[in-house]
């Protein structure tokens, strides 16, 4: 069972990327083992950075893009606590750490080798799971996974050579590589999964199938001694809403080029008092309720204020329909309500 630990968190991070600009500060987020965590918000508004940074893909050892990395990223996984900062692992270490931590990515082809067969990709990571199991043990396993995920008209190891096995990445369609990257994913059995818009590329009736596969693993592993942490990232807030035990929202300014988290709430139930709902969040929502009655124009949004040309205050102050003076020259801080520890909010109107 479950205690309910500590398993991935961002401490104090600040960082930049060389050629845009676009960058981060004071980023901390804690994520518990068994979440199932929603990152939420625009595009540009740094959902996916933040990914990649739970994940280890932006680190110090292969900067790359990175202007700078300052803070940390810690974790503790079912072997037990890491050491020291994950942003300073070597390629061995991160290696192993990221057999633990999976990211499946929205770049769905980006995942797995264009030349390599179905059959070679998925024996590639069964070996690495089961590297004792015989052959034909890992043929059955991986030939399950890929039946759970819709790539095979029946399991089991008998699965003839000229069927899909066979196929290389390059030939599948965009919706059977992102089934192929998600089985190639959940093989390996890991700690935490990070799924960066998995439903892109497949029509409405795989698009059910995926979502439901991803939350029956992490219902299984719920009540075990060793619980699936899921981070969804995604801009649809009704997913998000639907599936998430948690809700993250994060807002990107392209004035500025920065994002920050707005708004963290530990309870979906959180949103049903959308007074208490940051003012962003609360955009997002009422775009959410605005499609959902059908309507196909581009609803309404509130002009910038002129006043906030030095964005030295709050990062949605310009978008805002409630900013005050505060708001232009102070910037807030992410933090709790008083009468609610879990639900934070980075705003001077609901949470002062």
């Amino acid at each position: 069972m479950s205690s309910n630990r500590s398993v991935i968190q961002l401490s104090n991070v600040q960082f930049g990327f060389k050629q845009s600009g676009f960058h981060m500060n004071d980023l901390n987020l804690k994520i518990d083992q068994g979440e199932f965590v929603g990152l939420v918000g625009e595009s540009g508004s740094g959902k996916s950075t933040i990914g990649r940074l739970l994940a280890a893909i932006y680190n110090r050892k292969d900067a790359g893009s990175l202007n700078h990395l300052d803070g940390s990223l810690t974790c503790h996984l079912g072997n037990g606590e890491l050491q020291g900062d994950i942003f300073d692992y070597s390629y061995n270490q991160l290696r192993d750490f990221r057999l633990k931590v999976q990211y499946l990515f929205q770049n769905h082809r980006a995942a797995v080798h264009s030349g390599m067969t179905v059959k070679q990709t998925m024996l590639e990571a069964v070996s690495l799971k089961y590297p004792n199991h015989d052959d034909s043990d890992k043929m059955e396993i991986l030939c399950n996974m890929l039946d759970k995920v819709g790539l095979l008209e029946h399991s089991g190891s008998n699965q003839t050579e000229s069927g899909i096995l066979s196929n290389r990445s390059r030939d599948l369609s965009g919706g059977q590589i992102k089934r192929l990257a998600l089985a190639r994913t959940l093989v390996l059995e890991p700690d935490i999964l990070i799924a960066d818009e998995p439903l892109t590329g497949l029509d409405a009736s795989r698009k059910g199938r995926v979502l439901e596969y991803i939350t029956n693993i992490w219902s299984e592993r719920k009540n075990t001694d060793n619980p699936l942490t899921v981070i969804l990232i995604s801009h649809d807030m009704g997913m998000v809403l639907r599936l998430c035990t948690r809700i993250v929202v994060l807002y990107g300014d392209l004035i500025s080029k920065k994002a920050t988290i707005v708004e963290d709430m530990g309870k979906t139930s959180y949103v049903n008092d959308r007074t208490n709902l940051h003012p962003y969040t609360r955009q997002l929502m009422f775009a959410m309720d605005y499609f959902k009655e059908g309507n196909q124009d581009t609803p309404e949004i509130f002009d910038a204020n002129n006043d906030f040309n030095s964005r030295l205050g709050c990062i949605y102050g310009p978008m805002c329909p409630e900013s005050n003076e505060k708001c232009i020259t102070e910037e807030p801080i992410l933090k709790n309500f008083s009468d609610k520890p879990d639900h934070l909010s980075a705003c001077f109107i609901v949470n002062p």
